[in-house]
């Protein structure tokens, strides 16, 4: 048996995960976390019916913390890859909803409780949520690993991807605007619910910075139709706060389309953290797009994160 362990979700990513290993012959054991009851509305209801057949797919009960640590043990897992679709924030917005959380937070048993309240209760309980896991996870020695040591085909890699080059000025403002946007997420931290952070950028000012999920941030984006579009760009790097092999931002096919219908320009990532769902039609949708894609290299990124922040993973 493996001591790799994959944390999977209901999107494409996932699926991508379980092709490429097969192909590559790569083992692991899969798990995901499964709802409490199977006729909830959706996205629960979706994760049930569709984990509920799947053979070989452990399921482990989200707030039984000691119940998962034993599972764990027992399959002798060492490290552990989250896929970019888990968890789906609807999922976990279901979840941990602030009006209802004191009832589900009953329904955890004391590893749980102990483990959920060790983190900063200055983040809203679904970010606490997925750092109780890590830190359970931490505890018991299992690293959490980067697709780039995994999957290497799924990442992107420095500079400029497709036809279309991301303009030199907006290449070199990108340190700044790394710095400005951690620092406003600092501010912005107990509306978050999920690890990322990206925003819009157009002429070097954030126009307007994520909350609930990228493709909102985009939507919410394009219906501004009175503010004045120059080269508006997708800033999507690592957060500042959390190790990026917890919650690797993820782009593809999807993220390509909402940015064309918000008149968009490009979008900036980070090399060897940043995933590419089906990256061949998304360079393809880039191109057909006249869209640029560019990935700051991961060491300029780290480096600016050490500089900056003291609270930082880098």
């Amino acid at each position: 048996m493996s001591s790799l362990a994959v944390i999977s979700g209901t999107g494409a990513l996932s699926e991508q995960v379980r092709k490429v290993a097969e192909e590559t012959s790569l083992l692991y054991t899969e798990y995901f976390i499964k709802p409490l009851l199977p006729n909830l509305e959706e996205p629960w209801r979706t994760l049930y019916k569709s984990k509920k057949l799947s053979a070989g797919i452990l399921g482990l009960h989200p707030f039984k913390f000691s119940e998962i640590e034993e599972q764990l043990r027992k399959d002798r897992i060492q490290s552990i890859y989250f896929c970019g679709d888990f968890p789906k924030s609807q999922y976990f917005r279901v979840l941990m909803q602030q009006k209802i959380f004191g009832r589900l937070i009953r329904l955890g048993d004391k590893k749980f409780n102990q483990f959920f309240d060790a983190t900063n209760n200055g983040f809203a309980d679904p970010i606490r949520y997925y750092l109780a896991l890590v830190n359970l996870l931490d505890s018991l020695g299992i690293k959490p690993m980067f697709a780039r040591d995994l999957f290497p085909s799924f990442v992107t890699q420095e500079g400029d991807a497709g036809r279309i080059h991301a303009p030199p000025a907006i290449v070199a403002s990108l340190p700044n605007l790394l710095v400005t946007l951690g620092r406003h997420i600092d501010i912005i931290s107990p509306q978050r619910v999920n690890l990322s952070q990206a925003a819009i950028v157009d002429s070097g000012v954030i126009v307007e910075v994520e909350t609930t999920g990228t493709d909102q941030l985009i939507d919410s984006y394009g219906t501004k139709s009175l503010i004045k579009r120059r080269i508006p760009f997708l800033l999507k790097p690592p957060s500042v706060d959390f190790n990026p092999a917890l919650d690797q931002p993820t782009i593809g096919p999807t993220t390509v389309t909402k940015c064309m219908r918000a008149k968009i320009a490009g979008i900036v990532v980070c090399a060897e953290t940043t995933i590419v769902i089906d990256k061949k039609q998304t360079l393809q949708l880039l191109d057909q797009a006249e869209m640029f894609l560019y990935s700051i290299p991961f060491r300029q990124l780290a480096q600016v994160y050490r500089e900056n922040f003291d609270h930082t993973w880098a």
